[in-house]
């Protein structure tokens, strides 16, 4: 499967692209590395190989080298020292996907030389005909400003009195008007930008405007602005706004969107050009609904058969909690201790969890005093693709991804054509399915997220031929409802096998520390298998005194106690005999 769909796109120039969807840890980038160095026929070919980031560049190119005994490969971005010439004699280039998209975006507006694609083009021999992206790349480029982008221009146009800068000054202060009436509705619908501005928008010459606009000096600046601007910084923001204007008038159909009283503008467009296509290794690609929003372009193919087994892993769920990014964040001085406390509890490896979390909270969370000891933590945006936890038993999933409402919304305006004959500029008139495909979108980005997060720890690895793994924990909150149990349905499609259990969470309430000898008698608990085991043996397993067992039997028999209901949370029952010869026990389900 692997090294024919490599072989057949070889041949492809039909700009589609086939979507591997080989889970994790099977070793799909040391696989492509033994391709790109033993094959033969590549001389006649060129292979493009587009990698997440820098070190992964260089760390691909090295291995098939040393694969090869010789100099295949080459990396190139901006921390390498090679020349054109090296890059356009390199039978295999190895780049990061920043490089590839801003190489694409050049050529579109025309800064490249003539119509070649750097990187794609520059082959001794013409186009590369081999196109394997390494992880997923975004589908979509989309270019945004807020209010605040745009004011801040508009200051500096309007004081700078450039006869040149009229019709931006204008431009933009007709925008700003337009951002501030969406702003002050009570319920404003996302729209397209009206006719009449998008017409303005195209009358200006962005070349013109640049040019203008670098005349203006940091000390014209000084003259007309408070002293605490730093003029340096306002200049390059203001740049910034002008080139992201003048893509917005490339692309059309700008639109705004209102999230609370943030007003944004924003336009989108695929981001490969349809001339453009090969094959993606993604290992998540079956749960990213973006790419059934393009008919025909992008062909997913999932194995036939199982090739990992995860009945190792136990994933822990929290149902019922709220994940949201400003409610965990807020929360996190109070309900993380909490967290961590059960996590210690339940947890049955030794070794530094992993906590993933949001940005905000890791500062909150790493500082933490929780009896947890020593962990280490990661955020979201910064975790995909990174093997630095691979020896890690343990991973905590404390809140789900955030994903901005507007992102989907671009997804739609970039890939989805408009509903024909429609006036309106609303864009659920344009667009009659958007709400419905941004839930979709989200939900799915929660999926392909989290199971990136866990896969990060060992549980990554496979250890046999049948694609199992070493034993690791899993815990995750999950939000109520439908969209809690959708979550760990996928995430048990994603990882099969998985065992998936109960974890009776209590948030946002302060809980009763529980003693050192029953915490130790839940963690036996918590590693027994499935089946009945004798209260002798788990005293014993569990090293605790004898009076302190008597007192967790006794609190075991009051059903309202936390120890009872944290017992039956586990699916564990506790089957008490009495008499001489009398053996209690310890029922655990399957």
């Amino acid at each position: 499967m692997y090294a024919d769909t490599l072989n057949k796109a070889m041949t492809r120039r039909d700009g589609k692209w086939d979507v591997l969807c080989l889970p994790t840890g099977i070793g799909k980038t040391e696989a492509l590395s033994v391709y790109c160095a033993l094959i033969e026929g590549l001389e006649q070919c060129g292979v493009l190989l587009v990698n997440r980031t820098i070190d992964q560049a260089n760390k691909l190119a090295d291995s098939i080298n040393r694969i090869a005994g010789q100099s295949r490969a080459l990396a190139a971005h901006s921390e390498a020292a090679q020349n054109e010439e090296d890059r356009k004699g390199a039978l295999i280039l190895s780049i990061t996907h920043a490089g590839i998209d801003q190489a694409i975006l050049d050529n579109i507006n025309g800064r490249s030389a003539g119509a070649d694609v750097r990187y794609l083009d520059n082959w001794r021999h013409g186009r590369r005909r081999l196109i394997v992206i390494d992880e997923a790349f975004p589908i979509v480029r989309s270019f945004s400003l807020a209010q605040h982008d745009l004011g801040v221009l508009n200051g500096v146009l309007r004081n700078a009195i450039h006869p040149g800068l009229r019709k931006m000054d204008e431009f933009t202060g007709k925008l700003l008007t337009e951002m501030k009436r969406i702003r002050d509705c009570v319920a404003p619908d996302d729209a397209f930008l009206s006719d009449e501005l998008m017409e303005q928008m195209s009358e200006l010459t962005f070349s013109d405007v640049r040019a203008d606009f670098n005349t203006i000096t940091s000390d014209d600046l000084l003259s007309f602005s408070s002293k605490d601007l730093d003029p340096g910084s306002t200049l390059k923001a203001c740049r910034a706004t002008i080139e992201t204007l003048s893509q917005m008038k490339r692309i059309g159909r700008a639109f705004t969107t209102k999230l609370g009283n943030v007003i944004t503008i924003s336009a989108s467009e695929p981001s490969i050009p349809d001339a453009i296509g090969g094959v993606i290794l993604d290992a998540t690609a079956s749960k990213d609904e973006r790419y059934k929003l393009v008919d025909g372009r992008f062909f997913l193919h999932r194995p036939k058969v199982r090739l990992r087994n995860y009945s190792n892993v136990t994933l822990w769920v929290a149902r019922d909690q709220r994940v949201g990014k400003c409610h965990l964040t807020k929360s996190a001085g109070n309900d993380w201790p909490v967290v961590a406390d059960a996590v210690a509890t339940l947890r049955r490896h030794g070794g530094d969890p992993l906590i993933c979390c949001h940005k905000d909270a890791e500062e909150i969370i790493r500082n933490a005093d929780t009896r947890l000891g020593s962990y280490e933590t990661a955020h979201y945006g910064n975790m995909t693709g990174k093997n630095d936890w691979c020896r890690n038993t343990t991973v905590v999933i404390y809140g789900l991804p955030y994903l901005n409402p507007i992102v989907p919304t671009q997804a739609c305006a970039a890939l989805l054509t408009p509903l024909a004959g429609t006036k309106s500029g609303r864009l659920n008139d344009n667009y009659p399915d958007r709400i419905a495909i941004s839930e979709k979108i989200i939900a799915s980005y929660n999926v392909v997220e989290v199971t990136q997060a866990i896969n990060r720890i060992r549980c990554r690895q496979p250890v046999d031929a049948e694609g199992g793994c070493e034993a690791a924990d899993v815990f995750v909150l999950c939000p109520r409802g439908k969209a809690g149990e959708d979550l760990v349905a996928q995430l048990a499609d994603e990882m099969p096998g998985i065992v998936i259990r109960n974890w009776d969470l209590k948030l946002g309430t302060k809980k009763a520390k529980l003693p050192r000898s029953t915490e130790k008698v839940l963690r036996v608990l918590v590693s027994l298998p499935p089946g009945e085991h004798l209260s002798s043996e788990v005293r014993e397993a569990a090293v605790v005194s004898g009076t302190s067992y008597s007192r967790f039997l006794q609190e075991l028999s009051r059903p309202e106690s936390d120890v009872a209901k944290a017992v039956h949370a586990y699916g564990v029952t506790y089957i008490p005999e009495y008499g001489r010869s009398a053996q209690c026990r310890f029922s655990v389900a399957a």
